[in-house]
């Protein structure tokens, strides 16, 4: 088979491409190149950009450090002279304030004779994103509440604190409060059980 004559059709900018780089917008007219292989050729469009080399002061870092530093320098001169603009706490003396519906430890309400207010549904089990709830159900010795949980925990390492789990309780039995002191020394610690979910104070009303 003979050479191949295809008709000099210069591509669009963006098909465009070439050993010098990529097409710029803007750029010249297109050049035509003849591409030669074993059995005949090819005709495409490429145009040629040229990339700025970079100068001495660029490959320095020079300039860039300079205005990092300046920038550091400039708030640490801020914070000495209105210290009060810092947002800075003298923890633990001073404790950071949280929004009023922030989510941080689970507690769960108690009845008016001490028991949980859970009737072990699973709703909040079912629907935690990062299956960091588990709970075992029981049969009550109450006849008007079918089941109770015999235990209930929570695996603060896994938790995500999304509230999910406060919006599906039908009987608003698990809420959160605005503890968000959590660490501990084990991660057995950070499981938490029916013995530190539970509310001190009992709830008002069955519910």
């Amino acid at each position: 088979m003979g050479s191949l004559d295809i008709a000099e059709v210069p591509l669009r900018s963006a098909h465009a491409a070439g050993v010098e780089g990529a097409v710029a917008a803007g750029a010249r007219k297109p050049r035509h190149y003849r591409l030669s292989g074993a059995r005949g050729g090819c005709v495409m469009g490429v145009k040629k950009i040229f990339r700025p080399e970079p100068t001495f002061w660029d490959r320095m870092y020079l300039p860039e450090i300079a205005r990092g530093l300046g920038i550091t320098f400039r708030h640490l001169w801020q914070s000495l002279v209105r210290p009060e603009s810092m947002p800075t706490y003298q923890y633990p003396e001073q404790r950071r304030p949280v929004a009023e519906r922030f989510r941080g430890r689970h507690r769960l309400r108690r009845r008016p004779d001490g028991s949980p207010k859970c009737v072990a549904c699973y709703c909040c089990e079912t629907i935690c994103p990062t299956h960091a709830i588990r709970i075992v159900a029981e049969e009550s010795e109450n006849p008007e509440i079918e089941k109770r949980p015999r235990s209930f925990q929570i695996d603060m390492l896994r938790c995500i604190y999304c509230g999910m789990c406060v919006e599906a309780c039908p009987k608003d039995a698990i809420y959160m409060i605005q503890d968000y002191e959590l660490a501990d020394k084990t991660r057995e610690r950070l499981r938490y059980g029916l013995d530190r979910l539970l509310d001190p104070e009992v709830s008002e009303g069955e519910g």
